[in-house]
């Protein structure tokens, strides 16, 4: 009787080894596995020269896998015919970091060098997969809910972590939020009014805070802001608008100064502005 050839258990270290090994006799093979942390150790150990992990990317991931949002996508990871990874150290990092494996393809076979024609295209933003969606404003939109998330993941103190949140985190937002959607369509309609004092994620980011607070006020308030038409100098407006007029602020100076504003307005107080300092202010 003949014997038969032990087969490695699918998706193991070894079968990962025993398929490199007959790609590069036999050609190209791919498979639909579970990327395992134990197959993704055996993957990067085996990863001599492959750039320098973006901690940025990496995060994404690693909150996309955690959180439940990754999905099958059918992009493979790429083995060359030395059994080196092309392609997917990142997606193997976050696996082994996350401690939760996640279903992809595997490409085996291919020659090490075709990896410098990997990633040639624009990677989609979050705007993109809005838009692919039919969501209207989804420019805005995306850069709205990347305000959001980011403030609200600081204790409402900055936007720092804004470069950190995934597309898939600002998609499953605006569906969780509808709220989202009607700020940004009010910051678009200002925006004619409002492009020299700002973009319209600030103020459509403002909308959707002070929105929370009282909705009628949120629309009065910044169209003040945005128009500029019957204010006086004593209104906080006009300070807001001659703040954000005065010089070139970066986004959080820029909702910083806005969200004085709102306060003073909601005190029914003048406001006097001086240089931007420190954390977002809290609303009241």
């Amino acid at each position: 009787m003949a014997t038969q050839l032990f087969q490695p258990p699918h998706g193991s270290p070894a079968w990962f080894h025993t398929t490199a090994q007959k790609a590069a006799v036999s050609g190209v093979i791919s498979e639909r596995i579970v990327l395992t942390p134990e197959l993704a150790k055996a993957m990067l150990n085996n990863n001599p020269d492959n750039r320098l992990i973006r901690v940025g990317n990496l995060k994404k991931l690693e909150d996309d896998i955690r959180a439940g949002r990754w999905t099958f996508n059918g992009e493979p990871i790429l083995i060359s015919n030395e059994g080196m990874v092309n392609d997917g150290q990142h997606r193997c990092t976050a696996v082994i970091e996350t401690n939760i494996p996640i279903e992809t393809m595997i490409v085996f076979g291919l020659e090490r060098a075709s990896r410098i024609t990997v990633d040639q295209g624009g990677a989609k933003a979050a705007c993109d997969y809005l838009s692919m969606e039919g969501v209207p404003n989804s420019t805005n939109v995306a850069a709205i809910g990347r305000l959001l998330i980011a403030y609200e993941q600081s204790d409402g103190k900055n936007f720092s972590g804004s470069s950190y949140i995934s597309s898939g985190e600002i998609v499953a937002r605006y569906y969780k939020d509808p709220a989202l959607g009607r700020s940004a369509l009010f910051a678009a309609s200002l925006h004619v009014h409002s492009k020299k004092l700002g973009p319209p994620s600030v103020f459509g980011f403002c909308h959707c805070l002070f929105s929370r607070i009282d909705p009628a006020s949120a629309d009065t308030f910044l169209r003040q802001v945005g128009v500029g038409e019957n204010i006086k100098k004593s209104d906080p407006a006009f300070a807001v608008r001659e703040g954000l007029f005065r010089e070139r602020l970066a986004r959080d100076e820029k909702a910083h100064i806005i969200m004085r504003g709102w306060n003073a307005f909601r005190r029914k107080r003048s406001l006097t502005l001086t240089k931007v300092i420190g954390n977002l202010p809290a609303l009241i």
